[in-house]
């Protein structure tokens, strides 16, 4: 049986909303995805009492006025923690290649400690860093930005080519792929079979 794709684990899938925000933060499904994650701990109490607070603002404006002037201490907390959070990482998507935004964000966020806190969480480490390695090929012939790499996670994703989670905890493994599947990868050695 086929394992995971990489893309559809919860902890790549949280990174990756984070990158598509930080690229559009008025992308609200991903906006919520990141507040209700466990990197951000936001309830759905918490997002539906920001909805309700600023119903017809963008998420995002609602988590940057709730920040501001929002009635209860520690939800305006959080939102003001977040909030600057994403504008000091846009501020850098400008200038970092997609690996080491991915670096930045993990430090910042603490996206590997969380996940490492739970169930699998080698394995889901793992996997932040395999996904880590993608950004750091898609930028190795030159800087491509954010905007480049959320498009070509993206591809990957409608493709069907994403490597399997687990690739980075396992490199020395042998893996039978069809050939459409492999379309898009590299690795050193490669066996056609006819």
């Amino acid at each position: 049986a086929r394992g995971s794709q990489l893309l559809d684990t919860p902890e790549v899938m949280t990174a990756l909303s984070l990158l598509r925000v930080i690229d559009n933060p008025l992308r609200e499904v991903e906006l919520t995805a990141v507040l209700l994650s466990p990197v951000c701990g936001f309830s759905a109490d918490d997002a539906a009492r920001l909805r309700v607070a600023y119903p017809r603002e963008p998420l995002y404006v609602a988590v940057q006025r709730y920040a501001q002037s929002g009635e209860l201490p520690a939800l305006r907390e959080r939102c003001g923690r977040l909030y600057t959070q994403l504008t000091r990482l846009r501020t850098l998507a400008v200038s970092l290649p997609a690996d080491r935004l991915l670096e930045r964000i993990d430090r910042d966020m603490g996206l590997s400690a969380v996940f490492s806190a739970r169930r699998g969480g080698r394995q889901r480490v793992a996997n932040l860093q395999q996904l880590d390695g993608l950004a750091r090929s898609f930028e190795q012939d030159g800087f491509r930005g954010l905007s480049a790499f959320v498009r070509y996670m993206d591809q990957l994703q409608e493709r069907g080519n994403a490597p399997e989670a687990g690739g980075a905890l396992y490199p020395d493994r042998v893996r039978i792929m069809s050939v459409h599947h492999s379309k898009g990868l590299e690795y050193p050695v490669v066996f056609l079979a006819g």
